[in-house]
């Protein structure tokens, strides 16, 4: 019964108030005559369009999947073994043996090439 109570003073107090005029209510929405958006700048120029961009990140997907392929999995260590093991086949099959002679030529080669780095700065 309290909340009877309380209810109906409320509503005798809204009444009072809207009565006085205190609170206006507009009964009709008010409608705008121009319903078009106005900007301070135009839109930009419709171009061609173009996926490069697209295609680049496919691409780069494509090489960051192949690399995890190569160096995590051990699918991809077993691949690198064959080529490895087939880069040797072919050494084996050009009868391909390093000699002595081999290595003094190479480390010559290496030499020269350190002693002009250093003469360059």
């Amino acid at each position: 019964m309290s909340f009877n109570v309380v209810r109906a003073s409320f509503r005798t107090v809204a009444s009072k108030q809207l009565r006085r005029g205190a609170v206006q209510v507009n009964s009709r929405p008010v409608f705008r005559s121009n319903f078009n958006r106005t900007y301070s700048t135009p839109p930009p120029p419709q171009g061609d369009k173009s996926s490069k961009g697209l295609y680049v990140g496919l691409g780069a997907v494509a090489v960051i999947g192949a690399a995890y392929y190569f160096y995590a999995t051990t699918s991809g260590k077993e691949a690198s073994t064959a080529v490895k093991s087939g880069l040797q086949a072919a050494k084996v099959k050009a009868n391909f043996v390093p000699t002595k002679n081999d290595y003094i030529k190479v480390m010559e080669f290496l030499i020269f090439l350190y002693a002009e780095y250093n003469d360059i700065q």
